[in-house]
């Protein structure tokens, strides 16, 4: 498992979503600030919450 899958169980997300969610949501970014993409941000948790 990776670090952002250790995370994101850490987090209580289902890794299957928040992978999709990084995949779905990476390539469109406009800037390069990833914190929105880290497990604790609040959109991560209402899109990937188990």
């Amino acid at each position: 498992m990776s670090l952002f899958g250790a995370y994101a169980k850490m987090n209580h997300l289902n890794i299957y979503k928040y992978f999709k969610y990084l995949f779905d949501h990476l390539p469109n970014r406009e800037n390069k600030d990833l914190e929105g993409f880290l497990p604790w941000a609040k959109e991560v948790q209402a899109q990937c919450h188990i």
